[in-house]
């Protein structure tokens, strides 16, 4: 979705607080109340497994553990916003882990778990971001994290993490907190694009260890599937 149509309610549609969300020149804003709030929108996906997702990220203002957007990768129900039974995958800007880049969080209900806290990243301006990120997913879990902070595409290898704790779900969807009035309307999104991926980069070896006269221990550079 690039909202070039002006419009986020239909081909695909996106549901939750509607009214605190609009589109200008072709882009997603936030525009919620002016207080501390909470915003959401989710759409319909069932892609969880050797796929990938993009989108640009653009936020007026510094994230922090206090004012910080979430982009819910994968999730079980539309309501990003309740905690009760919400299971999946989110990418968060803004923690007491990573303020400078992303952490790919799990998420089981009201628990929380960051899987990776990736390295922080130099911005071109410390009062605003302007982000690219592609994420793959494997079908054996192995989650791969690009950006480039300079929003366009000449992407950069952040770091990857494996967790195949949730393989399915029904949902995509963009969160939006904060507790300072002003970044009511500081949230922007665009193309937004999820598709099929298969990862075509063989393994490689990064050692060979002698376990004993009948056996030795291969590492992969990448979890390998056991039935290969």
């Amino acid at each position: 979705d690039s909202f070039t149509d002006g419009d986020f309610t239909n081909s695909p549609t996106w549901v939750g607080t509607t009214t605190s969300f609009q589109i200008i020149d072709g882009v997603l804003v936030s525009n919620g109340p002016q207080s501390t709030s909470t915003l959401y929108l989710s759409t319909s996906n069932s892609l969880s497994n050797n796929v990938a997702w993009e989108f640009y990220l653009n936020l007026t203002f510094d994230p922090s553990t206090a004012n910080y957007p979430r982009i819910y990768l994968t999730a079980n129900q539309q309501d990003l916003s309740s905690t009760t039974g919400l299971q999946g995958y989110y990418l968060q800007l803004g923690s007491s882990s990573s303020a400078e880049n992303f952490s790919l969080v799990k998420q089981n209900g009201a628990t929380t778990t960051t899987l990776l806290a990736l390295a922080d990243k130099v911005r071109s301006s410390a009062s605003s971001v302007g982000v690219r990120v592609r994420v793959e997913r494997s079908a054996i879990g192995r989650w791969d994290i690009y950006t480039d902070f300079t929003g366009g595409t000449n992407f950069t290898h952040d770091g990857f993490v494996v967790d195949n704790t949730y393989t399915s779900t029904s949902y995509f969807g963009i969160y939006c907190r904060y507790s300072t009035g002003s970044r009511y309307n500081m949230f922007k999104f665009d193309d937004f694009k999820i598709e099929t991926y298969v990862d075509n980069t063989a393994p490689m070896i990064s050692a060979v260890q002698s376990l004993n006269d009948n056996s030795f221990e291969v590492s992969f550079n990448e979890p390998i599937d056991a039935t290969s």
